[in-house]
């Protein structure tokens, strides 16, 4: 079964939220005292962005690594231990589903 969509019905857009923190016109300003705002990172999120710092501090490629790999793949050296590669798959798609 398949249905053509010949249009788009007219809908207005939402208002965009207002980005300055200042009320728009028509509401009660709060008679609040201002305070200071503060923010507190949890260990995880400190793990987060230490991870992503070393990894943007990382190379993008080990060229080592890659020539190694290329000569090995040349000379007909290379060869894939397919079990430990099932394995780890299985392993890794494993630690996925139970987080």
């Amino acid at each position: 079964m398949s249905h053509k969509i010949e249009s788009t019905p007219n809908v207005a857009p939402l208002p965009a939220p207002r980005a300055s923190g200042r009320p728009s016109e028509g509401t009660a300003r709060s008679t609040a005292t201002p305070r200071d705002d503060s923010l507190s990172l949890t260990g995880n999120a400190r793990m987060a962005t230490d991870i992503l710092q070393a990894a943007v501090a990382a190379p993008a490629v080990d060229s080592s690594r890659v020539a190694s790999v290329r000569n090995a793949l040349d000379s007909g050296q290379y060869h894939v231990d397919s079990e430990s590669v099932a394995t780890h798959l299985m392993r890794l798609e494993w630690e996925l589903s139970t987080t």
